[in-house]
């Protein structure tokens, strides 16, 4: 998952590929996520679909 999410990402941002990428919950839909912890939790096998540029 994370190797296709790197193609997804634009090259200046691969640039520093640490093992502390991250992605922003802007990238994923609402119902993406569990809401009933302290913070949201991504629903395993949730695609990002949005790109908010």
């Amino acid at each position: 998952m994370r190797l296709k999410w790197l193609e997804f990402v634009p090259l200046n941002a691969r640039l520093d590929n640490s093992d502390n990428f991250r992605i922003c919950n802007l990238h994923f839909e609402d119902a993406c996520f569990r809401k009933k912890y302290p913070r949201p939790l991504l629903i395993i096998g949730s695609i990002s679909t949005l790109n908010p540029q």
